[in-house]
């Protein structure tokens, strides 16, 4: 059976993990890594990154190339800071006016009538945690805990 050496891929990792040459790795989920190979095996390649050292198994790995020093523009989705782009995230729109504030939802247990809704229309809605009700008689008051059941004591 022929050595692992042998393998093209790990000839070019190993040829950058030598001469410490910056590589671009580009995982099968779109992410790119930018860093120095440490060390690689037949699972793992260990990164040198600016954050520190990461670990990245081979099976999440599309693509190793040498980094090439330029950083791309900015995907039509992601304007820079201060730039407007004609596409949004979700596909070609026209600009639009920035919204208003929007009312609170009823959902979010707070059971007040129609009058008090247009009165409090002004003041801003901070929503920090949303209590899931479950029906079990202790009006959504389980003291943290989060078993789904509100079973007695």
């Amino acid at each position: 059976m022929p050595s692992a050496e042998s393998h093209p891929q790990n000839d070019f990792m190993n040829a950058a993990r030598k001469e410490r040459k910056r590589v671009e790795i580009y995982l099968v989920n779109g992410i790119r890594l930018t860093g120095c190979i440490e060390s690689f095996d037949q699972y793992l390649v260990m990164l040198r990154t600016p954050v520190g050292l990461q670990g990245i198994y081979k099976r999440a790995i599309s693509t190793i190339q040498l980094d090439t020093g330029t950083r791309p523009a900015p995907r039509a989705g992601r304007p820079s800071h201060g730039e407007h782009s004609a596409r949004g995230p979700h596909g070609s729109r026209e600009h639009r006016e920035p919204r208003e504030p929007r009312e609170p939802r009823e959902s979010y247990g707070a059971s007040q009538g129609p009058s008090d809704r247009s009165s409090s229309s002004d003041a801003p809605v901070v929503v920090t945690r949303r209590r899931r009700l479950y029906g079990t008689g202790n009006n959504g008051n389980d003291q943290g805990n989060n078993n789904g059941g509100g079973s007695t004591e």
